[in-house]
């Protein structure tokens, strides 16, 4: 298919007059900041062995600011008897801090408060981050009810699903990825590339839940000349990393170390390997590697089959959409993942699924993301941890599938 559109170099400056977020909308989220910080440390984070996560990133980046290395077997010895009381087993989490060093920025502010008020800090910063990419969502799909209680609904189930309240109530990383993740959706679909390419680098803060996204974006960069989106990028992992390393020259090669100690005491497997865990041997890992690479070529292909008609004048809003979910399907399923909270990810194919539905949809859908997603939980985390994780993206294809199954086939009619 021929590309017809125009280069959307010619998008990007567009000073964001159609992305502009309203200044009231900023206001808002500064009071829900402050409020929801209040809010969780006398009701939550002041009580003890509250938000057991965030202890790690917290420590790490304290260690990181006073000069020494929060890579090191130190630094772990003082997460695990800061955090647990007690030095773990080896079988056990390691609670090591296994993350680019770049993760310390994040936290530095409020590495020096006590951990009750920091972790409060955090959640309420998380959580005001995760409500502004849900609106952002809302503008991207140019879909709001004019019913106040549905809006309302809109935010409290996605929140209080499974995958979002138990990243945030263990202040994990996942919550604030998706976030950014958000952002980048939005601000691609409003033409803001250079915003989208900076908001993409620093996803990387937690580099599982980007390592399919980040290179089928880029492709879609290069097909459709979007340089600022490229630009933006690369600079920004540039200054990242640049900064990493004048702060401390070894950071890399620290954090490819605990990196590859990780899988030793977390499962660390892909969607199709985590399928046929319950097979020993050779025969569950040629099965779970066959079904890998089928899945990556009918993902990708199908991504790129809607990149291609998102190029021309055809629903191209529609088809970003689903390319745009159809990536963060593939995010879950291929790259090695270890979180049960990852799933978070899903809220974008599943927001364009309530903006389809009808009245009754919509309700089925908002209820059901928080029944099904703790369902989930409760049926398989003790029995097959992997199931957690990879059953929602699974479930949230075939929803996509039957619920735009007529428009794929004309959008696939129109593009030949």
């Amino acid at each position: 298919m021929k590309n017809n559109s125009a280069p959307s170099e010619n998008r990007s400056d567009l000073s964001l007059n159609n992305t502009i977020i309203p200044p009231a909308f900023s206001f808002a989220l500064l009071c829900l900041f402050i409020v929801a910080s209040i809010s969780f440390y006398f009701s939550y984070t002041s009580q003890r062995n509250a938000v057991a996560d965030f202890y790690i990133e917290w420590k790490g980046t304290q260690v990181a600011l006073e000069g020494g290395n929060p890579y090191s077997n130190e630094t772990t010895r003082l997460i695990q008897l800061g955090s647990k009381g007690r030095l773990v087993e080896p079988g056990e989490d390691q609670l090591a801090f296994v993350y680019p060093y770049w993760r310390i920025f994040f936290n530095a502010p409020i590495a020096f408060l006590s951990y009750d008020w920091a972790s409060a800090a955090w959640l309420g910063f998380l959580l005001t981050l995760y409500c502004g990419a849900l609106y952002l969502l809302q503008r991207g799909l140019n879909w709001k009810s004019k019913s106040p209680i549905k809006n309302a609904f809109y935010y409290l189930a996605f929140i209080f699903s499974f995958p979002a309240f138990s990243s945030l109530m263990l202040g994990q990383s996942a919550l604030l990825v998706t976030a950014f993740i958000g952002g980048v959706y939005y601000f691609l679909k409003k033409g803001a590339t250079g915003t989208a390419g900076v908001l993409l680098a620093l996803a990387t803060v937690k580099p599982q839940l980007t390592l399919a996204l980040i290179p089928l974006l880029l492709i879609r960069a290069l097909w459709r000349r979007e340089w600022r989106f490229i630009i933006a990028f690369f600079v920004t992992m540039g200054l990242l990393a640049a900064i990493s390393f004048i702060l401390f020259p070894a950071w890399l090669s620290e954090f490819i170390a605990v990196a590859t100690r990780y899988p030793s005491y977390k499962p660390s497997l892909t969607g199709t390997a985590f399928a046929f865990v319950w097979l020993d041997g050779a025969v569950g890992t040629i099965l779970g590697w066959f079904c890998w690479l089928l899945l990556a070529c009918a993902g990708v292909w199908l991504w790129w089959r809607f990149t291609l008609i998102e190029s021309g004048k055809i629903k191209a809003g529609l088809a970003y959409d689903l390319s745009f979910s159809i990536a963060l399907i593939l995010t879950l399923l291929l790259p090695p993942q270890t979180n049960i909270s990852n799933p978070v990810l899903l809220f974008v194919p599943i927001a364009l699924l309530m903006s389809r539905a009808s009245e009754r949809g919509f309700w089925s859908l908002a209820l059901g993301i928080i029944v099904i997603s703790w369902l989930i939980y409760f049926l398989f985390y003790s029995v097959a941890y992997g199931a957690v994780i990879i059953i929602p993206p699974i479930l949230i294809a075939i929803f996509l599938f039957f619920n735009f199954r007529k428009v794929l086939s004309e959008l696939n009619t129109n593009a030949n």
